[in-house]
C-alpha cells in the first residue's frame, strides 16, 4: 500500500481535486480516537548496524571523512536570508537552499573502506554554522544490495536512511530530513564483490537551517499559553511539519485526522499555502508529541515523506497522505463538517514559532480580509481571548466542543492575531467548505447493491461522476468513496417488452426516470423495477372488399402470427409497432388509402401503426369510374376567360368560359362537387383548377388538383394524398404546377409537382398560400398569414414585401414588373398593385362591395377581378391603372387565358437572312461552329437571335416542348432567353443558343416554335 501511495503524482491529486467538488455535501461528523501505544524498539543501534537497519559507522569507529575531500560551503551570509513577507499567511521559513560549488560524487568525494560486509564509501557535507542540515539527492539508482545511510557528525544515533534502489520514491531524487550540525555524514555501502557501474547518486544542494526551533530558548511570544492536561490528548494529533519549498525550508503545523480505517491510512490536514505540490510532500518530515519538557529533537517522533491527496488555492487547505509509520499513541482528531455560527467557542492547538505546541481560546466572528483566496463565506474569522497563533501556526486546527468531545472544524490560513494585537483576528478555512473534497477519503468506503425485478437479470450501465464504470448485470456490486456520485441508466424497454417503471433505494420508491443518481453517503440497494406491457389488438379489414384481401404483417404478434386475410386481429405488447402492407391492384380494383380507426392514415400500401391502443386498419379500393366529359364541352371554344358560377345542371360550382365581353358564356364542368380557383397553363390549352373528385369517384373532400383541356375533354386528378390541395398556379413554363396544401390540423404550405402529378414536394412555408410565378420561374409569390412574401428558388431566400395590412392573392403581371392583389381597406376587399419589390403600393378600385381576385391580363394592360356588387359576385375587367371598370358577366375567380401567337424570327432588312450576331464578338454570320475567340471551355459559337415577344425569362431555361430552336432540323440548345431592353420602339425577346457539332454548312432553314407554334423559315448562314 505505501509502495502505491508513493506513486501518485500531483497531477493525479489535482484531478482528484476537481471530482471531489462533485460529491454531495452531506453533514457529516466523527469523533476523535486515540491510538494504542507501542512498544518502544529497543534494539542496539549496534544490532541494527550489523543488520544493515543502521550506519555501519556504529560497528566500526574508524570509518571517517577524508577531510580533503569533504564538500564545504562558506559561512552563509545573513544578508542572502530572505525576509518573510506574508503579512497574512502564518508560515515560518526556517532554512535556505544552498547549491554544492559542484556535485558530491561518492566515487571521488569519499574515503572508502573494506570491512566484513563488503566497501564502505564515506563523504561529508558541511554548511558552516547550520542549525541543522539537509541534503538532497539527485540521479539516486544504487546497485542490489548497495545502501545509503546520513547521520549527524555530531550524534551517528541521528540517522536516516537506509535508503535503496532509486530512492524512497523510486524517481531517483529525494531530500533527507534535518540532521543536527552543521556537517553531514554520508554512508554508501556496498556488499562484498559489487561491480562499480557509475556514479550511483549525486548530491548537489544542502537546506541550511538557520533557526533551532527545537531550541531550549523558546522563540514563541509570552502570551502563548502551554497546552493544559485535560487537551492532551487532543494536542497528540497535532505535529510540526518541516518541508521544502521553492524559497527554503519552512515549517507549518498539521492534524492528524481521524478516518474509516486508521489502520491502512493517515491523513493529516494543513494550509495549501504551506505544502501545495507532490514534491513539497515528499520533503515532509512530521514531528509528533513536541511539547514541554520532551526529549531533545533527537528522540522527538517522527514521520517521514507524505504524497499529496487534494489540495485548494481557493479554501487554501491540503490533505496529505503519510508515506511513513506513525509512533503510538497518537490522537486521530475528530471533525465536524457541519456549518459553524459566528460566536461559537473554538479552541487552537499550533506549533507558534516552530516551537514547542501552545494552545488558545477564543470565538468565531464575521470578520473579513480582501486578502482571502476566496469569497468570505468560505474563511470564519476568530478572536482570541487567551493565546495567539503566530508564524509557524499555518495549517492548525480550530476544535468545538471540550477536550472530551473535541471536533475540529478550521484550518489556519493566517491573520494578525500576535502578542502585540491580541484582538486581532486570524482566519480559518472552513471545514465545512473542506469536506465535500476530503470525504471520500475519510469516510469508510460504500457498498452499492444493484437489483432488478420482472426480470431478475437486466443491464445496468454505470457512471461514477459522469465517467464510463465497468456496467454489470443484475445482481451485481460496487464499491465507492464516501459521497461518490454514482449513475445508473437502466434500458427503458427490454427486448421482451417489459418496460421500465422506477428505480427503488433501500426499498422505498426512488424516480421514475431510467437514468438516475445515488450519492453514496452509506450503503445502498438500488432496484430497477420493470413492468409486463400490456397487449393490444389490432384489427385488419378492408373496404371494395371487405374481405379476402391479403394483408403482409411484421413482426408477428405475441401469438407468432403474422400474414392475414381480412378481416383478421392480432395481439401485440402495446407501444409495438405493426407494419402492414397492402396489394396495390386487387382483380379491377386499386388500392387507395389506409384508415385507422374510421380516419385517412395514409395513401402508401405500407404503412406502420403505432400500437398505443387498440386500432383498426382497414385497407381501401376503388373501381375507376368513368372520366367525366368524355368529349367536347359544346361551345367550348376560344373564349379567353375562365371563371367560376353555380352550376347549370347540377349542385356546386362549375368552370364556365366567356369572351371579354360577357357573351358566348359555356358551361364546361357541370358535374357534381365544386370545382373552383381554375388556372390556365401558359399555353392556353389546359385547365388546372381545383376539384372534389376522389380516386374512387366519389365527391368529397379533400379537395384535389384537377386539370383538364380548354374544350372539356382530357380530365385528370392530379392529387392523390390525404392532404387538402387547392389554388393551382402554373409555371411560366409549363412544366410544373404549384398550389396550397395542408394536412389535418397542421397549417398551410404550398407544394409544386409536376403537370402529370409527379415529383410533389413541399416548401416548408407554415402558413403559405395562393402562389404564383414570376415569369422566369425562378420566384413565387405568395401570401402567409395577412402578408404578401416572394420566394427565390435559386437562392432559396424569402422576402416580406408588405406589413401591417391584411393581404392576399398576389399575381405577377406578365413581364413581371408588378404584382396585384387584394387588401382590406375601409372594411372591404380592394384591389391594389405594387413594383415586383414592394414598393409603390397603389389602390386601384374604391367601392363600396368587395374586389377580390385579381389576375391579369396577357398583355399586361387590363386586370380581372371579382367584384361584389348588389350582393351579387361578378367579373369586373379594368385598365391597369384602374380606370375604366367594366362589368363582364356573373362570376367569380377569373382568369386570362394567354391566346399563344407564332413567333416571328426577326430578319435582316432587305433579305431573309436571320437577326443574329456572335454572342462575344457581335459580329453577323456566317458563323464558325468552333470559333477561336470564344472564351467557353468547349470552344463552341453561342449566337444570339431575336425574335417577336416569347414572354419567356431566365435564368430558368424553358424545356424544349415550350421552347426550341431548329437548324435543318438540327436541335440548336437554349442557353438563355429574355426581353431585348434597351431599344426603342422594339418589344421582343432574344434567345442564345450554341452551335452543336454535326451541324451542316450553308444556309441552313432556321425556325423558332414557341408553346407549340412554329415561326416562318428564316436563313441561318453557317461557314464551312
Amino acid at each position: 500500500m505505501l509502495d502505491l501511495f508513493k506513486k501518485i503524482p500531483f497531477v493525479a491529486a489535482t484531478i482528484l481535486l476537481l471530482l471531489c467538488f462533485a460529491v454531495t455535501l452531506r453533514s457529516q461528523s466523527m469523533p476523535g480516537f486515540r491510538a494504542p501505544e507501542r512498544e518502544k524498539d529497543t534494539t542496539p543501534v549496534s544490532v541494527k548496524a550489523a543488520r544493515g537497519q543502521a550506519p555501519l559507522a556504529k560497528l566500526y569507529g574508524h570509518l571517517m571523512p577524508d577531510a580533503s575531500k569533504v564538500k564545504r560551503l562558506p559561512p552563509l551570509d545573513p544578508n542572502s536570508i530572505p525576509k518573510q513577507e506574508r503579512p497574512l499567511e502564518k508560515t515560518l521559513n526556517i532554512g535556505v537552499v544552498r547549491t554544492l560549488p559542484s556535485d558530491l560524487n561518492p566515487m571521488t568525494d569519499s574515503a572508502m573502506y573494506s570491512v566484513v560486509e563488503g566497501y564502505v564509501r564515506i563523504a561529508a557535507v558541511t554548511s558552516p554554522g547550520a542549525a541543522y542540515i539537509r541534503l538532497h539527492f539527485k540521479d539516486f539508482s544504487l546497485p542490489a544490495g548497495a545502501r545509503v545511510f546520513v547521520y549527524s557528525a555530531n550524534n551517528a544515533d541521528s540517522y536516516f536512511g537506509p535508503y535503496e534502489g532509486n530512492g524512497p520514491w523510486n524517481d531517483g531524487a529525494f531530500w533527507t530530513p534535518a540532521l543536527l550540525g552543521d556537517q553531514v555524514i554520508i554512508e554508501y555501502r556496498m556488499p562484498a564483490g559489487t561491480a562499480s557501474q557509475g556514479v550511483p547518486f549525486k548530491v548537489n544542494e544542502v537546506s541550511h537551517v538557520y533557526k533551532d526551533v527545537f531550541s531550549a530558548n523558546d522563540p514563541a511570544g509570552v502570551c502563548n499559553l502551554e497546552v493544559p492536561a485535560e487537551w492532551a490528548n487532543v494536542a497528540k494529533s497535532v505535529g510540526l511539519l518541516d518541508f521544502m519549498t521553492s524559497e527554503g525550508e519552512a515549517v507549518c503545523t498539521g492534524t492528524l485526522l481521524n478516518d474509516a480505517d486508521t489502520t491502512q491510512d493517515h491523513h493529516v490536514l494543513t494550509a495549501n499555502h504551506c505544502i501545495s505540490s507532490q514534491s513539497e510532500a515528499q520533503s515532509l518530515t512530521v514531528y509528533w508529541n513536541y511539547n514541554t519538557g520532551d526529549t531533545p529533537p533527537g528522540g522527538t517522533p517522527t514521520t517521514i515523506g507524505a504524497n499529496l491527496v487534494v489540495t485548494s488555492i481557493g479554501t487554501d487547505f491540503t490533505l496529505l497522505r503519510l508515506a511513513g509509520t506513525l509512533p503510538g499513541g497518537l490522537f486521530f482528531s475528530g471533525w465536524d463538517a457541519g456549518p459553524v455560527s459566528t460566536g461559537t467557542s473554538v479552541t487552537g492547538i499550533h506549533h507558534p514559532q516552530g516551537s514547542h505546541k501552545r494552545i488558545s481560546f477564543g470565538a468565531t466572528n464575521p470578520d473579513c480580509d480582501s486578502q482571502l483566496p476566496s469569497s468570505c463565506s468560505n474563511f470564519t474569522g476568530v478572536t482570541w481571548s487567551q493565546g495567539i497563533t503566530e508564524d509557524g501556526s499555518s495549517g492548525s486546527g480550530i476544535w468545538t466542543g471540550t477536550s472530551d468531545n473535541a471536533k475540529l472544524v478550521g484550518s489556519l490560513l493566517g491573520g494578525f492575531a500576535s502578542c502585540a494585537n491580541l484582538a486581532g483576528s486570524d482566519f480559518y478555512a472552513r471545514f465545512s467548505v473542506i469536506y465535500p473534497s476530503v470525504a471520500q477519503f475519510l469516510e469508510p468506503l460504500r457498498t452499492l447493491t444493484v437489483t432488478s425485478v420482472n426480470p431478475s437479470s437486466v443491464g445496468i450501465i454505470v457512471l461514477l461522476n459522469g465517467n464510463n464504470q465497468p456496467s454489470g448485470s443484475t445482481p451485481f456490486t460496487r464499491t465507492y468513496f464516501h459521497n461518490s456520485s454514482v449513475t445508473l441508466i437502466a434500458a427503458s424497454t427490454l427486448v421482451n417488452g417489459n418496460t421500465f417503471q422506477k428505480w427503488q433505494r433501500d426499498g422505498v420508491d426512488f424516480t421514475t426516470g431510467a437514468s438516475t443518481t445515488v450519492t453514496m453517503d452509506a450503503n445502498h440497494t438500488m432496484t430497477a423495477v420493470y413492468l409486463s406491457p400490456p397487449t393490444v389488438d389490432l384489427t385488419v379489414a378492408s373496404s371494395n372488399p371487405s374481405s379476402g384481401v391479403n394483408i403482409t404483417v411484421t413482426p408477428n404478434d405475441n401469438n407468432g402470427l403474422g400474414n392475414g386475410t381480412t378481416q383478421f386481429t392480432r395481439t401485440y405488447n402495446k407501444n409495438t409497432d405493426a407494419n402492414l402492407t397492402a396489394p396495390t391492384t386487387l382483380g379491377g380494383s386499386i388500392f387507395w388509402k389506409w384508415q385507422r380507426d374510421g380516419v385517412d392514415f395514409s395513401t402508401n400500401p405500407a404503412v406502420t401503426v403505432a400500437m398505443d391502443g387498440a386500432h383498426t386498419a382497414t385497407a381501401i379500393y376503388f373501381a375507376p369510374g368513368p372520366t367525366p366529359t368524355p368529349t367536347p364541352a359544346p361551345g367550348a371554344g376560344t373564349q379567353p376567360i375562365a371563371f367560376v358560377r353555380a352550376g347549370t345542371n347540377s349542385p356546386g360550382s362549375d368552370l364556365f368560359l366567356t369572351n371579354v365581353d360577357g357573351t358566348s358564356v359555356v358551361s364546361l364542368t357541370d358535374v357534381y362537387g365544386d370545382d373552383t380557383l381554375p388556372a390556365w397553363s401558359p399555353n392556353g390549352s389546359r385547365l388546372a383548377y381545383t376539384c372534389l373528385r376522389q380516386p374512387d369517384g366519389s365527391i368529397s373532400l379533400p379537395r384535389r388538383i384537377c386539370v383538364r383541356n380548354a374544350d372539356g375533354t382530357g380530365f385528370l386528378v392530379l392529387s392523390n394524398t390525404l392532404a387538402d390541395d387547392y389554388s393551382p398556379s402554373w409555371s411560366r413554363d409549363g412544366s410544373q404546377i404549384a398550389f396550397t396544401t395542408s394536412t389535418s390540423g397542421s397549417q398551410t404550405n404550398f407544394g409544386i409537382m409536376n403537370v402529370d402529378g409527379t415529383g410533389r414536394f413541399i416548401l416548408s412555408f407554415s402558413g403559405a398560400a395562393n402562389p404564383d410565378w414570376s415569369p422566369d420561374n425562378s420566384t413565387l409569390v405568395f401570401q402567409s398569414g395577412i402578408s404578401i412574401w416572394t420566394y427565390n428558388r435559386l437562392t432559396q431566400t424569402s422576402k416580406q414585401l408588405t406589413f401591417g395590412t391584411i393581404d392576399s392573392r398576389p399575381r405577377y403581371s406578365p413581364d413581371g414588373s408588378k404584382i396585384v392583389f387584394e387588401r382590406i381597406s375601409d372594411s372591404a376587399f380592394q384591389i391594389y398593385v405594387m413594383n415586383s419589390d414592394g414598393s409603390n403600393q397603389t389602390r386601384l378600385s374604391k367601392n363600396a362591395g368587395w374586389d377580390t381576385a385579381p389576375t391579369w391580363s396577357p398583355d399586361g394592360t387590363k386586370i380581372l377581378f371579382t367584384g361584389l356588387r348588389n350582393s351579387e359576385n361578378a367579373l369586373y375587367v379594368m385598365n391597369a391603372d384602374g380606370s375604366n371598370q367594366t362589368r363582364v358577366t356573373t362570376g367569380s375567380d377569373g382568369v386570362w387565358r394567354a391566346v399563344p401567337t407564332t413567333p416571328i424570327i426577326f430578319n435582316e432588312t432587305g433579305s431573309n437572312n436571320a437577326a443574329s450576331v456572335n454572342s462575344v464578338t457581335f459580329l453577323r454570320g456566317p458563323f464558325q461552329i468552333l470559333d477561336a475567340h470564344n472564351f467557353s471551355t468547349d470552344g463552341h459559337t453561342r449566337i444570339i437571335l431575336f425574335t417577336s415577344n416569347l414572354e419567356m425569362f431566365s435564368p430558368l431555361i424553358p424545356p424544349t416542348s415550350m421552347l426550341s430552336v431548329q437548324a435543318n432540323g438540327v436541335n440548336l440548345p437554349v442557353e438563355n432567353v429574355g426581353a431585348v431592353t434597351g431599344v426603342t420602339g422594339l418589344n421582343g425577346s432574344y434567345i442564345v443558343v450554341r452551335l452543336p457539332d454535326g451541324l451542316p454548312a450553308g444556309n441552313l432553314s432556321l425556325t423558332v416554335t414557341a408553346r407549340g407554334l412554329t415561326s416562318a423559315v428564316a436563313i441561318l448562314p453557317i461557314g464551312p
